[in-house]
């Protein structure tokens, strides 16, 4: 090739200049060579190896959502109520000071003394499930109401607004159905029948 160079050319100047070129160059590949050593691997190599590890991350993290509940079950066992994901291993939620019992039967959390429906509200919650509370409980209710969702503490508020109103109006019904005011009532027609007779 040289002998080409110098022919064409005509220049020594020039062959000289590209031999040392060639020389210096080819030094250089043996030492990135004697450095690296005989163990690297080539850039496709390197690509390669990379590829295949994106790969096995990629599989790894594609998780189907019927395994993540599978997972999700053993780990905290089939609990069907809300918010149970807050609950301890005995079913209780402890939230500022306030305790919730988890009724996984009935997918309900449970606030107070539940035994006696007739006096607690029973909230449906925006994920299923339900909220018992004792009406002597709403205050304490109060306390925790930072636990719930948004959603869930709009549902809680108009149910206690609803429950409120409910029984105002069984109240005003109760007491004009009451002893006292139907006596009151009762006197007053007799007194009004007396004057006409």
């Amino acid at each position: 090739m040289i002998n080409k160079i110098n022919g064409s050319f005509g220049s020594e100047y020039f062959t000289q200049a590209v031999s040392g070129y060639g020389k210096n160059r080819q030094k250089e590949d043996e030492e990135k060579k004697s450095v690296a050593g005989e163990n690297t691997a080539s850039n496709k190599e390197w690509d390669n190896l990379l590829d295949r590890v994106n790969k096995s991350i990629e599989d790894t993290t594609a998780v189907s959502d019927e395994t993540r509940k599978k997972v999700m079950d053993n780990i905290i066992g089939e609990r069907n109520a809300p918010y149970s994901i807050l609950a301890d291993e005995n079913g209780m939620i402890d939230y500022n000071g306030v305790i919730f019992q988890c009724d996984y039967e009935k997918n309900c959390i449970c606030l107070g003394d539940v035994s006696n429906p007739n006096n607690c509200l029973s909230i449906p919650l925006e994920r299923g499930g339900y909220l018992m509370v004792n009406r002597d409980s709403i205050g304490a209710l109060g306390d925790a109401i930072g636990m719930f969702s948004p959603e869930d503490i709009n549902r809680i508020l108009r149910a206690i607004s609803q429950d409120t109103r409910l029984r105002q109006v069984k109240q005003e019904i109760d007491d004009k159905t009451s002893g006292l005011e139907v006596l009151k009532q009762k006197e007053g027609k007799e007194d009004e029948f007396k004057l006409y007779i």
